[in-house]
């Protein structure tokens, strides 16, 4: 994880495939980071289970 984050922040705005690869995985992830926040954060929220 630390070699990915080092690339990433190196070569932020290089267009190369290695680093376009590392960009992707770091958005996917903070997309992820997003989702379950919205999933899990509110717990004044009534749930219901199926």
């Amino acid at each position: 994880y630390k070699l990915s984050l080092c690339n990433y922040l190196k070569h932020q705005n290089s267009l190369s495939i290695h680093t376009q690869n590392t960009k992707n995985i770091f958005d996917f992830f903070k997309s992820f980071k997003k989702a379950l926040k919205e999933i899990f954060n509110n717990s004044n929220k009534e749930h219901t289970i199926a």
